[in-house]
């Protein structure tokens, strides 16, 4: 055998072009050259790879930018769901408030009250009720006290005491009434 034909840096080696035409190249040259291939591939490799990873990250930013958004729509739902809560509990004890005062109730006991309904605290609500009972009570005996008048000085003349003449024209059922209310004896008393 030939060692000059089995010597690789000697040999000639017949490559095609892209265009189909033939080249001797060494097995060095086209070593080289596919050594350089692979190094620009890996480099494009490393810069697609690079891309890759810019576009995930902006990727998760819009994500995580989106969720945030989210959060904050769902934090708004929340406290106008809130809100709204608040609100209609307001109308709902103002109109039981309403309600109270129309029955009477103080704009304080009303308010308690209402408030105790809407709770659903009945022991609350009962406390409140035997508060207003008693307070209707005593406004009742107080408005009935002032409508009574004052009792009379012992006359059927309305506090005048009695004359002779006056005693000697009643009839014996005003003479009974007269001796019950103590105005004949007052007329004895004094000696008339």
């Amino acid at each position: 055998m030939d060692n000059e034909n089995l010597n690789p840096e000697v040999q000639d080696v017949p490559t095609e072009t892209v265009d189909g035409a033939s080249t001797n190249k060494t097995i060095e040259e086209q070593l080289a050259e596919l050594l350089a291939e692979n190094k620009r591939l890996r480099r494009a490799n490393d810069k697609a790879s690079s891309e890759a990873a810019d576009y995930k990250r902006q990727l998760n930013a819009r994500l995580t930018e989106s969720e945030r958004q989210e959060q904050e729509r769902a934090e708004q739902a929340e406290a106008m769901a809130s809100e709204l809560k608040e609100l209609r509990r307001e109308r709902d004890i103002s109109n039981l408030v309403r309600n109270f005062t129309v029955l009477g109730y103080s704009e304080e006991m009303a308010k308690e009250a209402a408030e105790a309904q809407y709770e659903g605290d009945t022991t609350k609500m009962f406390e409140v009720q035997r508060k207003y009972k008693s307070d209707l009570e005593n406004k009742i005996k107080s408005e009935f006290m002032r409508g009574t008048p004052p009792p009379q000085g012992g006359s059927l003349q309305g506090g005048v005491p009695l004359t002779e003449a006056q005693i000697k024209s009643m009839t014996p059922a005003e003479i009974n009434a007269a001796w019950k209310d103590g105005s004949i004896q007052k007329f004895l008393e004094r000696g008339n």
